[in-house]
């Protein structure tokens, strides 16, 4: 069997409501050598019983399932250790890509030297209405990952051939930690500035809990990357107001959708 040119990492957990659009929304993608690796973290609701009557005989998706509930960040990695495609992306099970998007990512890894790329992208509530955007600079440098984490894991591809597999960490915003590391391997990536993927932010996620998320942060920067105390005070600050920025803007948007 030929390996797919992307692979596609899905973790799932009690996502019953959500994962058959998330699925749908990767397989009626325009660019189609690619196969999705969804990982079942045994899940108590209807999940499993759901993907794998609808997509068992599907060529384009491979069903995989944990002996014990591992977590979000170690259920990505068993997809990574299964994934043979050039280039390695990601979608959790209540996310949605545009059609195009590994297309327009697809076309700029091949003609960029470049072998990092993501998108900007939307922020949807579970109505799937819009209630903000994310939006990143045209080329994505260590310096400014350091500053906020620019790069969507729902829009990020890396190319796994050249750079190697990037494992995740079972700590808080482990995806922000992972980019940095791939970051740190390139000469930067390059973000589409169009939105090419759909965030539903949950109102329990974790992420949603300031506190911890400035703790994982700092976390990061100190026992993760060893940076100075100074330069970790230097990028915490910054990271905060980038944060702050964010709310304001998710706010304002939210009051012009009222409007309408």
């Amino acid at each position: 069997m030929n390996k797919e040119t992307v692979s596609i990492i899905m973790p799932v957990y009690n996502g019953a409501k959500t994962i058959i659009s998330s699925v749908e929304s990767i397989i009626h993608q325009s660019y189609q050598d690619f196969v999705l690796y969804i990982i079942d973290d045994c899940s108590t609701d209807d999940t499993f019983s759901l993907i794998n009557s609808r997509y068992k005989n599907n060529q384009k998706i491979r069903i995989l399932r944990n002996k014990t509930n591992l977590g979000v960040a170690e259920s990505r990695n068993y997809g990574i250790e299964m994934a043979t495609g050039k280039y390695i992306s990601f979608c959790d099970a209540d996310d949605l890509w545009h059609e195009k998007k590994l297309e327009r990512q697809i076309e700029v890894l091949n003609n960029e030297c470049v072998d990092v790329v993501c998108s900007n992208y939307y922020v949807i509530d579970n109505k799937r209405n819009i209630v903000g955007e994310v939006n990143a600079p045209h080329v994505i440098n260590y310096r400014k990952m350091l500053m906020k984490n620019y790069i969507g894991n729902l829009t990020g591809i890396y190319n796994a051939n050249k750079l190697g597999k990037f494992y995740q960490k079972k700590i808080g915003h482990e995806d922000y930690l992972m980019w940095l590391e791939i970051i740190n391997k390139t000469n930067g990536a390059i973000c589409i500035q169009d939105n090419l993927a759909y965030y539903m932010r949950s109102n329990n996620s974790l992420s949603g809990n300031k506190i911890k998320a400035a703790k994982w942060t700092w976390s990061i920067y100190r026992e993760h990357l060893h940076l100075s105390f100074p330069k970790t005070l230097y990028y915490f600050l910054l990271y905060a107001s980038n944060g702050v920025m964010k709310k304001i803007t998710h706010s304002l948007l939210r009051r012009k959708e009222t409007k309408k």
